[in-house]
């Protein structure tokens, strides 16, 4: 998930060139309309490369040959996460996604902290030239974003493939750096505005949470049906954060949107709560499991396809166990 969304830091890097290009361009339409089109344009194609070469399961993945698909999918058994059930929707499977708690915790950890992401993404170049900096040289200046989340992503990636359980601690401690990033964009006195930008820049890093919080959904979700609709209830939480964020800065307030910048905060906080919450519920269900059916041990391959474990749920699998 880390490598995936490297992507999205290389794309911070160089979005400020392309809309500084762009807004460049003197025509019949606004700079930002040329940039939407554009850039829109380019997603689409694009999306409609993907629809035919990405697959949606190993079995399916066309670049594989035949033993390779047979490893892809014996990684998946060992992951205990379901693979068989990947054309049929079982509908009690989405309930189970409805009444499990981590469900819900991640939705409404995705939902905080994108109250942060929805007031950023809109408003990241206005609070800048806000600083004192020109439109043009404010969107060259949302460049460093992209550096910040790509050290993010390097540190998650190393410390949660090395250090064993610690995703939930990492993903905290990015939330921590955004903290700490508006915290200074709030408090510094105006004419400092390279300290308040290099909180800003700051503050970006915990973006390197959306990967993670996806990744946990692939380890800790088993049911395909179950993990669609745990997967959709999380995008639920991002889409309205999204909403909520820009709706908490008001141009009565610039240009230091006080309102804006104490709601980002509050998302942060209540995000790290969340991550609480959910680590507390990892502990205490690994914990319950281990008494009721021993610790977990590695069963062979043929065991797991004789119990038919790829069409269970985490919550059928006594075998499962929460990485956190």
């Amino acid at each position: 998930m880390c490598v995936w969304f490297i992507g999205n830091g290389v794309a911070n890097l160089v979005a400020g060139l392309i809309a500084y290009g762009i807004g460049q361009i003197s025509g019949s339409l606004a700079p930002w309309r040329y940039l939407f089109i554009i850039l829109g344009a380019i997603t689409v194609c694009w999306g409609v490369v993907l629809f035919f070469l990405l697959p949606d399961s190993p079995s399916k993945a066309r670049f594989l040959n035949a033993e390779e698909k047979v490893v892809a999918l014996h990684r998946t058994i060992e992951n205990k996460t379901g693979i068989m059930d990947e054309n049929t929707y079982k509908v009690q499977q989405s309930f189970e996604a409805l009444k499990d708690p981590q469900a819900w915790l991640l939705a409404l950890f995705m939902f905080s902290v994108n109250i942060a992401n929805g007031g950023t993404t809109s408003f990241n170049s206005i609070i800048i030239h806000d600083f004192g900096f020109s439109p043009l040289n404010s969107l060259l200046l949302q460049m460093p974003n992209g550096l910040f989340q790509l050290g993010g992503l390097a540190f998650v990636s190393i410390c949660s493939t090395y250090l064993g359980n610690t995703r939930l601690f990492c993903m905290a401690l990015m939330i921590l750096f955004g903290l700490i990033g508006m915290i200074m964009v709030l408090s510094l006195p105006s004419e400092q505005k390279f300290a308040r930008l290099g909180g800003l820049w700051l503050s970006a890093m915990w973006a390197v949470d959306i990967p993670m919080a996806l990744a946990l959904i692939a380890s800790n979700v088993g049911g395909f049906s179950k993990r669609a609709t745990v997967n959709g209830m999380m995008f639920i939480g991002y889409c309205t954060g999204n909403i909520v964020g820009p709706q908490l800065f008001f141009a009565s307030q610039a240009p230091r949107y006080p309102t804006g910048i104490k709601g980002l905060l509050s998302g942060f906080a209540l995000g790290v709560f969340f991550l609480c919450l959910l680590w507390v519920y990892y502990r205490v269900e690994n914990s319950r499991r281990d008494r009721k059916y021993g610790a977990a041990n590695a069963i062979s391959q043929d065991e797991e396809l004789e119990e038919d474990l790829s069409n269970k749920t985490d919550r059928e699998i006594p075998h499962f166990r929460y990485v956190r």
